[in-house]
């Protein structure tokens, strides 16, 4: 069991704070040197005094501790020290005593009653200054002004106390801001200037971030031994898809451990990949041709449906051989796992696959997916030269339509010339979708760690076919790249 400190409000922990434990001290039983024993019993109870809590039992004496937080130079003096602070515990105690708090108001009480003076004197001394001339008729104003009018310098008084009230007000604005800041990891705000710090650490705008919030919030747990509230959750969990930060470097921004920042980004990514999965769709056939790019309308007369590709992310060396072999690309000379991504002609991502090894071709990846479940008969498929699925996509009653093959060819016909010039000019847009989602999301610059391919919880997914999921779910939010 974790040693935990005795004081008040105080959650040192010793697995988990770089922090040291004292003991509470015991009452001394030397017959050499009484005089110290008297004086370990009058520091035992100072220390008892300053702890200042009911429950304290011999037993719990006995077997808590006090933190180096409560010591001014992080440690008890020596027992013959009197005079040192350290003699007892007198930091961060959990309380102040009636003594010091009394002090304390009555230091503000004067405080504020001597501004309030000084002030007034000021206003008075200027309004003589701005009439500086003996006779004139503003001189003789102010005189009077300052000599006689009761009712003026009422009004004075009433004014210059709403104005001390404001000043109250604004103060105590300020302090909340203050401890915002300090509770706050990333200095994150204000969401009004922090618009570039926000679009850094998190890719999205503050707006965004809040209506995403709202939309999980119910769903995140919270319990007694939650150290971070849940919107902290969602800020740890998008600054690690946003800069792919380790989570030690997060542990000690969010100042938490590395191993409760891991548990609280595996959660978040379950409760968005659930709440946000809805939004990658595949749309309807006519309502996709009837709000179709003008780009597409040129080059394919309102028939295309779809768009696929594949986009390739480094993994770290698997242990087993088998896995090795699965997972080397011999394109990219680098272990890498496969994602088969669709987008609509609008922009929008409508279908994305789940995680496959860099070996596997990208016709095997159509044909062993459930891709197939969703195009329909008639249906146009732009993709590149890799996709040779002609006889499944015969069998399905679909147009697959790919660029023109150039081997055992001198040259290209004219009329092949033209085709594959269309099918670039609008394919470089699912290529434009992935270079969104790697440039948004550092996480996919890689090399990703093993230990997120692992299957969880008996589900056919696994963590990084639910942060893909997430993470296109989140580029649909955003405005569409390809103009109607």
């Amino acid at each position: 069991m974790p040693v935990t400190c005795i004081v008040v409000g105080c959650g040192s922990r010793g697995n988990r704070d770089q922090v040291s434990f004292h003991c509470v001290p015991n009452v001394g039983n030397s017959k050499y040197f009484p005089h110290l024993n008297d004086l370990s019993r009058k520091r035992r109870q100072t220390w008892i005094a300053a702890i200042k809590r009911d429950d304290l039992t011999p037993s719990i004496l006995r077997n808590q501790r006090v933190c180096s937080r409560h010591f001014i130079t992080g440690k008890p003096s020596k027992l013959e020290d009197v005079d040192n602070p350290d003699w007892a515990p007198s930091q961060h105690m959990g309380h102040v005593s009636q003594a010091i708090s009394k002090r304390k108001s009555d230091i503000t009480r004067k405080y504020r009653v001597d501004k309030r003076r000084k002030l007034l004197e000021s206003i008075s001394e200027n309004r003589m200054e701005i009439c500086a001339e003996e006779g004139s008729p503003e001189f003789e104003n102010a005189k009077e002004q300052a000599d006689g009018s009761a009712t003026q310098t009422d009004l004075t008084k009433e004014m210059m106390a709403i104005r001390f009230q404001q000043l109250e007000f604004a103060s105590e604005k300020i302090s909340i801001l203050e401890r915002k800041i300090e509770n706050s990891p990333l200095g994150l705000v204000d969401q009004t200037t922090d618009v570039a710090k926000w679009k850094y650490y998190t890719g999205f705008e503050y707006t965004l971030v809040q209506h995403i919030f709202h939309e999980i919030e119910p769903y995140i747990p919270t319990t007694s031994t939650t150290v971070l509230s849940p919107f902290n959750q969602l800020l740890l969990t998008l600054v690690k898809l946003r800069l792919n930060l380790h989570f030690k470097d997060l542990a000690y921004r969010f100042k938490i451990s590395p191993t409760t920042s891991s548990t609280y980004f595996v959660n978040m990514i379950e409760i968005l990949y659930e709440r946000f999965k809805s939004l990658i769709i595949w749309p309807d056939r006519s309502v996709c041709r009837k709000n179709i790019p003008s780009c597409f309308q040129e080059a394919f007369k309102e028939t295309t449906n779809i768009i696929v590709d594949c986009f390739e992310v480094f993994i770290e060396k698997p242990e087993a051989y088998l896995t090795q072999q699965q997972c080397w690309s011999n394109y990219k000379h680098h272990h890498t796992v496969k994602f088969l991504i669709g987008i609509t002609p609008q922009g929008t991502i409508s279908y994305i696959g789940k995680a496959w090894g860099g070996r596997t071709s990208d016709k095997q990846m159509i044909e062993l997916s459930d891709f197939c479940n969703y195009i329909k008969p008639c249906d146009v498929v732009l993709a590149d030269r890799g996709f040779l699925v002609d006889e499944s996509s015969g069998v399905l009653g679909t147009k697959l339509v790919i660029p023109a093959f150039t081997k055992g060819k001198s040259q290209l016909h004219p009329i092949e010339i033209e085709e594959t010039r269309h099918i670039a000019h609008v394919r470089i847009h699912v290529e434009r979708i992935i270079g969104v989602i790697k440039n948004k999301f550092r996480i996919w610059k890689g090399p990703i760690p093993i230990s997120m391919l692992k299957k969880c919880n008996n589900e056919n997914a696994n963590i990084l076919d639910k942060i893909v999921t997430t993470c296109s779910a989140l580029i649909n939010l955003l405005n569409p790249i390809i103009p109607l």
